[in-house]
C-alpha cells in the first residue's frame, strides 16, 4: 500500500526515515521580496523617492553649477520654500523617460525693450552740416556746398523714417504688487499640476515595478530553492576503505545500476579530520543535492550487539548531516532486501521532489518498525536477521568481549 511522506513532518518511528535539512524546509513556503527578484533577475531599478531632481543652470548666476534636491523633499515643499528654490528647470536621472520643466518663478521686475535714436548719427549729421556752411563762408563752390547740404538732409530725413538712427535697449521697471502677485500664484498652480504629474508617474512606476516582480517570481523562487540544495561542504574520499557487509555490497549493486555515477562509497564530508561516514551518498546530477543512505541493521554481527536503536549516535549523526545541508534516507536491512526496487524508487521520488519543488513523495516500501534497545537484544538472540537475509547472505554472529562502550559498526572516524 502506497504511503504518503511529507518532509516536513519528521517520523522516526518506522522505517523509511526520510530527513531534509532545515535551510531547504524553510525554503519551501518563504516569500522572497521583490527586491530580490529584481536583483537575481538583472533588473535594474532607481528609486524615484530617493533620485535627484537637478536644474540645468542656475537661476541666479546662470551657471552650470548643479542644484539637487530629491523628488521625496521636492513633493513635500512648502510653497514659499518652492519659490525660493535656485531653480529654472529640473528633471530626473537620464534613466528615466520623462522630464518635467520647473515654470520659471515671476520677479518683482521685469525687462522692456525701449527703442531710442542713436545720438551719434544725429550728432554726426548735424556735424556735417556745419562742415558745409564752413565751406560756404570760405568762397568754396556754392553749387557743391548746396548739393551737401540736400544730401545730408535727404539723409537725416529717410534716417528718421526708416529708423535707421533707432537702437534697442532694455530697461528694469518694477512690477505693479497686483501683477506680481498674479504672476506668483500662477507659478505656484504651474508647480502644483507639475507635482500631481510626478506623484501620478510615480504610482505607474511603482506598479510596473510590482508587475515586473511577479512576471519573474516563480522562476526565481525556484532557481533560489534550487541554489538552497546545494551542499555546504563536499565530500572527498577516504584513504582507508572499510569492509562492507553483504547486504551493504548487494545494494551498492543495486543503487549502481539505478544511479550509476551518482553513486559514490567510502567518503566523507570535507570537514574536520574524523567526520561521519555515510554507508552511501548519491550527489544527484541535476541539482548537486547530497543524499545519504544508510542500512540499519538491529545488532552487529561482530560482537551481536544491538546497534541503531533510541540509545544510538543515529540522531547525532543525522543533526551533523542535516547541518551541512546533506539529505538522509534510512532504510533498515530488512527493506532493502526484500524491497529493494521501492526501495530505489523512493530515493528516486525524494530527488525529484526536490529538483521540483514538491513536500511530499509517494513510498511504497514496506513499513517497518524502528527497535529499541531492548529490542535489539531479543533480535539478536532469535538470530533474526537470518529470518530475512537469503541463503547466500546467512550471517553468524561473533560473540566477544568488547571493552568500551562504542557501537562496533558505527564510530564516526
Amino acid at each position: 500500500m502506497s504511503l504518503i511522506i511529507n518532509f516536513e513532518e519528521e517520523k522516526y518511528d518506522y522505517y523509511p526515515i526520510v530527513i531534509i535539512p532545515n535551510d531547504i524546509l524553510d525554503l519551501f513556503d518563504k516569500k522572497i521580496s521583490n527586491k530580490q527578484i529584481w536583483d537575481h533577475s538583472g533588473i535594474s531599478f532607481y528609486d524615484l523617492r530617493s533620485t535627484v531632481f537637478c536644474d540645468t543652470k542656475n537661476y541666479f548666476n546662470l551657471s552650470n553649477e548643479r542644484t539637487e534636491i530629491t523628488l521625496n523633499d521636492f513633493l513635500n515643499l512648502e510653497k514659499d520654500v518652492i519659490f525660493s528654490l535656485p531653480f529654472r528647470d529640473f528633471y530626473l536621472s537620464s534613466t528615466y523617460k520623462e522630464k518635467y520643466k520647473l515654470p520659471k518663478r515671476p520677479q518683482k521686475w521685469k525687462s522692456i525693450n525701449v527703442e531710442r535714436n542713436s545720438s551719434f548719427l544725429i550728432i554726426f549729421s548735424l556735424g556735417m552740416t556745419f562742415l558745409i556752411f564752413f565751406i560756404i563762408n570760405s568762397n568754396s563752390s556754392l553749387e557743391f556746398a548746396l548739393i551737401s547740404l540736400v544730401s545730408i538732409l535727404l539723409f537725416l530725413i529717410i534716417g528718421f523714417a526708416s529708423g535707421i538712427f533707432k537702437r534697442s535697449y532694455t530697461e528694469i521697471k518694477e512690477l505693479e504688487p497686483e501683477e506680481f502677485k498674479i504672476l506668483t500664484n500662477r507659478f505656484y498652480e504651474d508647480v502644483e499640476t507639475i507635482k500631481t504629474i510626478v506623484e501620478q508617474d510615480f504610482k505607474n512606476y511603482e506598479k510596473e515595478k510590482i508587475k515586473l516582480a511577479d512576471v519573474h517570481r516563480l522562476k526565481v523562487e525556484n532557481d533560489f530553492f534550487l541554489k538552497s540544495l546545494e551542499p555546504q561542504y563536499l565530500s572527498r574520499k577516504k584513504t582507508k576503505a572499510f569492509t562492507k557487509g553483504k547486504s551493504e555490497n548487494f545494494f551498492l549493486s543495486i543503487l549502481y545500476k539505478n544511479f550509476g555515477n551518482q553513486v559514490t562509497v567510502d567518503v566523507v564530508p570535507d570537514i574536520g579530520k574524523n567526520p561521519f561516514q555515510p554507508d552511501f551518498l548519491i550527489i544527484c546530477s541535476q541539482t548537486n543535492f547530497h543524499l545519504i543512505i544508510e542500512i540499519d541493521e538491529p545488532y552487529s554481527v561482530e560482537n551481536g550487539l544491538p546497534i541503531h536503536h533510541e540509545r544510538s549516535t543515529d540522531s547525532s549523526r543525522n543533526d551533523f548531516f542535516k547541518e551541512i545541508n546533506w539529505g538522509i534516507i534510512r532504510f533498515s536491512e530488512k527493506q532493502i532486501i526484500q524491497n529493494t526496487n521501492e526501495c530505489c524508487d523512493l530515493i528516486i521520488n525524494v530527488l525529484e521532489a526536490l529538483r521540483t519543488k514538491q513536500k511530499k513523495v509517494i513510498n511504497n516500501v514496506q513499513l517497518d518498525k524502528k527497535w529499541t534497545y531492548e529490542e535489539a537484544i531479543i533480535m539478536c538472540n532469535d538470530n533474526y536477521r537470518n529470518d530475512y537475509l537469503p541463503c547466500d547472505m546467512k550471517i553468524k554472529v561473533k560473540y566477544k568481549t568488547i571493552e568500551n562502550n562504542f557501537e562496533q559498526d558505527d564510530l564516526p572516524f
